[in-house]
């Protein structure tokens, strides 16, 4: 099977059978108790929308990084969790409706989030004429698969 194809077509739809499976696991009042206490959801989001970045941005900078592995540290920083996050959640006895709501949250953001990051550090690390400039069809349609 070509790879681009395994991409494409196998990976989104094994992870879709991996949320579809954590997700039938789940309980409306699972979701409500979330809802009744957003405390955690709230910490959850800007530690890993903020706080994240932000470290790794101070140790690409402490430990003097090359400017391809310190945006290499932002991008994998401000990059959301995901299925196999869900996933061990579940296998460790977690908060399963925690995880997957700070996934759902993470995941629509970093539509925004993402290319902002990595626009700032390629103009920070790279100098003031280095810019990537942001492909809005192809953030529209990530952000749409995202959603759906």
């Amino acid at each position: 099977m070509e790879t681009k194809a395994l991409v494409v077509t196998v990976f989104p739809a094994a992870i879709g059978l991996v949320m579809f499976g954590l997700g039938l696991s789940l309980l409306p009042i699972d979701f409500k108790r979330i809802l009744l206490s957003p405390r955690p959801v709230i910490y959850g989001i800007v530690i890993q929308m903020v706080v994240l970045p932000v470290v790794a941005f101070l140790l690409a900078r402490i430990f003097g990084l090359s400017p391809e592995w310190s945006v290499g540290l932002l991008l994998l920083a401000a990059s959301p969790g995901g299925p196999t996050a869900n996933l061990f959640s579940m296998l460790s006895g977690g908060d399963v409706a925690l995880n997957l709501t700070l996934t759902a949250i993470s995941s629509i953001l970093s539509a925004i989030s993402l290319p902002l990051t990595v626009a700032f550090s390629i103009h920070y690390f790279f100098g003031e004429d280095q810019t990537i400039r942001p492909q809005m069809g192809k953030t529209i349609e990530i952000f749409l698969t995202i959603l759906v």
